[in-house]
């Protein structure tokens, strides 16, 4: 008969920075009912006063890591692309949307160190990645630098998106029909062009980025009045007064 292979747990039970693996609604023995969480900066265990929702750590099922946890270390793993690495260290900048609506290819980026950092922080993780896949996940030091590595790039995709998706944009009105229900949509190839349109159904407004960014500013420095002229039928014209 062959020696069976020793059981072991998922990496995170033995991490500080991560949440343990554990199967929900099993406990280990020694659970006395309650939730205990590790301490970073100690590395001993606290108590949190809440119940215990499940103690049992999950099994490890590729390498050192459950499936759960293979299956976020795969999707970085695939996502983190040589294309992506190269782009975001030849550019200057990354895409950040301002929280207040749209901002040109000039204004809305964040500084260079900050791709960088993402940069390093992510190739750190790979520095224990000196075999195949399956080593690396197989090892304490490789698995558990797997999930960090994992979650690093999630970040970096968060913060430091390459292009910018069609977002509802905030605080600026559609000016035919005054209502906050534009929608800007990226160009989907190089010689296409920003489009800005309206959601209203019974609109339909389409602008173009400089028309925006003009629309944009006499918003923002003008408050706008409905007027229809006496004995005038049709459309409401637009009247802007300057703020007092």
């Amino acid at each position: 008969m062959t020696e069976e292979e020793p059981l072991h747990f998922c990496i995170t039970n033995t991490m500080t920075d991560v949440r343990s693996c554990t199967v929900k609604d099993e406990h280990q023995i020694v659970c006395d009912g309650y939730e205990y969480r590790r301490n970073p900066q100690h590395g001993g265990e606290e108590a949190t006063g809440r119940e215990c929702r499940g103690c049992l750590p999950r099994i490890a099922q590729v390498g050192l890591l459950c499936y759960s946890c293979y299956d976020k270390v795969l999707h970085a793993y695939s996502a983190w692309t040589e294309d992506r690495r190269r782009i975001l260290a030849s550019i200057d900048r990354a895409v950040q949307r301002d929280n207040g609506g749209v901002r040109t290819a000039q204004e809305g980026y964040v500084p260079l160190p900050g791709t960088m950092l993402a940069l390093d922080e992510v190739a750190s993780y790979l520095r224990t990645d000196t075999g195949t896949f399956t080593e690396w996940l197989s090892k304490p030091e490789g698995a558990a630098d797997s999930l960090r590595f994992a979650r690093a790039v999630t970040a970096a995709q968060r913060t430091h998106e390459l292009e910018e998706k069609a977002h509802r944009v905030q605080r600026i009105r559609c000016p035919k029909c005054q209502q906050q229900s534009l929608v800007w949509k990226p160009t989907m190839k190089p010689d296409d062009h920003v489009t800005i349109t309206c959601q209203n159904s019974s609109c339909d407004a389409e602008l173009d980025q400089p028309t925006f960014e003009l629309e944009e500013s006499l918003q923002t420095h003008t408050n706008r009045v409905n007027v229809l002229p006496e004995n005038q039928e049709g459309p409401l014209y637009l009247v802007r007064k300057k703020s007092a």
